[in-house]
């Protein structure tokens, strides 16, 4: 159904796709550095000052990175048609492409912090890389409005591209192996051999340098696309008209082209059309389902952007480097294949969202309690145990991003009112679950991780 869906599109649209193709590398870029970040995660900690802490930092990290989009919205309302986008797209791969390298040579660099070492230096890469992937929200999408409408698909392909080409990257590099070796010590006095168990560690197939190494490549290769499609000959054959380009673009209108054009027509159209738009939106949704779903999306949220992230090395790590690794790249592919499925198969029924909401809750209790146990969850060395905890990560992903996708789509066809609530409760949960979980793992210590010892 998928592929008659995609075959059906290139025959129906006039579209090149050498041009599609450039779209597609483009929106690789809009959330390819901080997703890598997180697949990576797992061939991180055990070099890092924090170890098991560090996710919660990068969770708390993320949202304050979100400074970005809300100034470039702030100014773009203060002043319109200021800032220029093809500036601030510059900008954004630069400083990622910049913070990328450097993460790979200094990624390992430690400070002093309030007397224990922390690894400033990552921290600030992944803040800038963050503020990178938040901001190009709000600036690749009214870029798009430069070319014909058919081609807005490409860049929510390569968006979706941005989890998925990090995860199978980290997937072929593996992860390195900890495990205890019988070691023989010569005692050159007493000319005795003594043995003990000491820790040795396996590389990966690829060190981290060359992981975020990759990451600015790919990052340097959506600059490029960017760059032809602005000014290569063939891509400007597909530009839109200076004068509807203008319009579409004016004040960031693009960004929400479907509730703009519903706008525009209530306000152009006789009232008797007006009101029947109305009648319509009220058929969707009535303004108290509105709020149950607000509640539902800043709960969903608030577990799966904000929560579940800063606590999954407690609910990973016990079972083992290769699970918690397991975890984090199919974690992050399962996000663009519940897109996919949103997308080609999507839900308007109260009933099924609501059942995909409870159970993926079920999913993020059993890894709450799995973090909780830490370091002696439930079969912990087994198999079986590894199983239960790749699953439930994979299941809450899946059920909570389509539960989020559908909910939008929905939203979209209230107006663009209720997508500015949506928007704003599903920031308002995934802040709310950084700072309680940074709370519980750093100052609280609720949560233990396993001694470092054979």
């Amino acid at each position: 159904m998928a592929v008659n869906k995609l075959i059906s599109f290139f025959k129906s649209v006039d579209v090149s796709l050498p041009v599609f193709s450039l779209t597609i590398l483009f929106g690789l870029g809009s959330w390819l550095t901080i997703n890598g970040v997180w697949v990576e995660l797992p061939t991180i900690v055990p070099f890092v000052p924090e170890q098991w802490k560090l996710s919660s930092y990068l969770s708390l990290i993320g949202q304050l990175s979100n400074i970005g989009p809300v100034f470039v919205l702030v100014l773009n309302k203060a002043r319109p048609r200021w800032l220029k986008e093809t500036a601030v797209t510059y900008a954004i791969i630069i400083v990622g492409v910049t913070s990328c390298v450097m993460s790979a040579f200094l990624w390992q660099t430690t400070s002093l912090v309030g007397g224990d070492e922390h690894s400033v230096a990552l921290f600030i890469f992944v803040f800038l890389m963050s503020l990178c992937d938040c901001t190009s929200t709000v600036i690749f999408l009214p870029f798009m409005s430069l070319l014909k409408p058919n081609y807005m698909t490409g860049l929510y392909i390569g968006e979706g591209l941005s989890a998925l080409v990090p995860g199978m990257l980290a997937l072929g590099q593996g992860v390195g192996q900890t495990e205890c070796r019988n070691t023989s010590t010569l005692n050159t006095t007493t000319n005795i051999t003594s043995y003990h168990l000491a820790k040795v560690s396996n590389p990966p197939n690829f060190p981290v340098r060359d992981f975020f190494l990759a990451l600015a490549a790919m990052m340097l290769i959506c600059g490029i696309s960017f760059t032809l499609l602005k000014y290569a000959p063939i891509c400007k054959k597909e530009h839109l008209p200076s004068s509807e380009h203008t319009k579409k673009s004016s004040s960031f209108s693009n960004i929400m082209p479907c509730q703009m054009q519903q706008k525009d027509i209530s306000d152009n159209q006789p009232d008797s059309i007006h009101t029947v738009l109305v009648e319509k939106r009220d058929q969707v949704m009535t303004n108290a389902t509105q709020a149950i779903w607000l509640v539902v999306i800043c709960w969903v949220s608030f577990l799966a952007n904000g929560f579940l992230p800063s606590i999954n090395t407690y609910s990973s790590l016990p079972y083992g480097s290769k699970a918690f690794h397991l975890s984090a790249i199919l974690d992050n592919i399962a996000n663009p294949l519940a897109c996919l499925v949103a997308f080609f198969l999507p839900s308007k029924s109260f009933r099924v969202l609501m059942g995909t909401t409870i159970l993926g809750t079920a999913f993020s209790v059993y890894l709450l309690v799995l973090a909780g146990m830490s370091p002696d969850p439930p079969f912990v060395g087994s198999t079986g145990g590894s199983f239960l905890m790749v699953v439930s990560y994979v299941g809450k992903t899946t059920l909570f991003v389509y539960t989020k996708v559908c909910v939008a789509v929905l939203f979209r066809l209230v107006g663009r009112h209720a997508l500015f609530y949506l928007g704003g409760a599903t920031q308002l949960g995934a802040c709310l679950g950084s700072v309680l979980a940074y709370i519980l793992v750093n100052v609280a210590a609720v949560f233990e991780s396993a001694p470092q010892q054979c």
